[in-house]
């Protein structure tokens, strides 16, 4: 990994507890328990949980080795490309599911999204938007919210939190597959519902290819980034934001330890490396196979502690 740039005291005290606790190893050995599962015969809400925990904990430990200093950068693509073919799966296992059960989203799953943009897995990123979308629009807000009927505050409140994260979903289709115009206006859309965010900023500056406000915006969400009590180890926006700039021609300047330039120039890595380059054996992603090993009666667990 590059030399880590203008890393802030609590970023380095969460390097240092990285290290001393070997997140690495702890999220290492999770991820081979769920390697060795057999899925055989199981229902296709298990394959899912299965196919999520691959997903997240192959995140994680991209992640961790990063903080750790103890991976190379084909090793952190190999990690990312690892999370994203498990998203896809995990996307394609439940447009496939007959109860198409797809939960009630909150907010957009940034970090795998952009890990998938970073190792050049654009069409798990596009996935993993389009299987949010369907849970949003197929979501029944309750009847109640905790021991009383909802008020008609409690469903305004709910009806804009689904519009604004569906555009927020339009947004990021919008811009990973180049539609400039389309994004902007479903920029425009989320500027009319709230305040000016700094994530707004950045997007702004990004789809009206103004390079100097583009930079500015980038300092002050990283600003606003590190004063919250417990920042992640990556600013997952900043990173998708510079990818994006990349891939429409802009040169990126910053180079951070929570946002670091080395993550945006990742080798390729195709399905046949990640195995050989962190050193396991790789599971079924092809959902055409597994369809036939899952037993499509069965329900459940609705859920499974790892």
């Amino acid at each position: 990994m590059n030399k880590l740039i203008s890393a802030t005291r609590g970023w380095k005290r969460l390097q240092k507890e990285y290290r001393e606790q070997d997140i690495l190893g702890a999220r290492t050995q999770k991820l081979c328990a769920v390697l060795e599962e057999d899925l055989s015969g199981g229902s296709a809400e298990e394959a899912v949980i299965h196919y999520n925990a691959l997903s997240f904990f192959s995140l994680d430990c991209g992640v961790a080795a990063y903080m750790q200093a103890a991976g190379t950068r084909e090793q952190t693509a190999a990690w990312f490309s690892l999370a994203s073919l498990a998203r896809r799966t995990v996307c394609g296992l439940m447009k496939s599911s007959p109860r198409r059960a797809f939960g009630s989203p909150v907010r957009l799953q940034l970090d795998l999204i952009t890990a998938a943009v970073l190792c050049g897995e654009i069409q798990a990123a596009l996935e993993t938007l389009e299987v949010t979308r369907l849970g949003l629009t197929g979501e029944n807000p309750p009847a109640e919210h905790g021991s009383r009927p909802r008020s008609r505050t409690d469903q305004r409140q709910e009806q804009e939190r689904r519009r604004r994260l569906a555009l927020e979903i339009d947004l990021y289709e919008r811009v990973l597959q180049g539609e400039d115009e389309k994004a902007l206006l479903a920029l425009r859309g989320l500027e009319e519902r709230r305040s000016d965010s700094p994530e707004q900023q950045v997007l702004c500056a990004l789809l009206e290819g103004d390079g100097a406000a583009f930079r500015d915006a980038l300092s002050g969400h990283m600003r606003a980034f590190r004063s919250t009590p417990d920042p992640e180890p990556l600013n997952w926006f900043v990173l998708l934001a510079e990818a994006v700039y990349q891939m429409l021609g802009g040169e990126v300047s910053l180079d951070l330890a929570d946002a670091p330039s080395a993550l945006l120039c990742l080798p390729a890595c195709d399905l046949a490396e990640i195995g050989e380059r962190l050193g396991l054996s790789m599971p079924e992603f092809d959902v055409d196979v597994l369809r036939s090993r899952i037993d499509w009666e069965k329900i459940g667990p609705k859920f499974k502690q790892y």
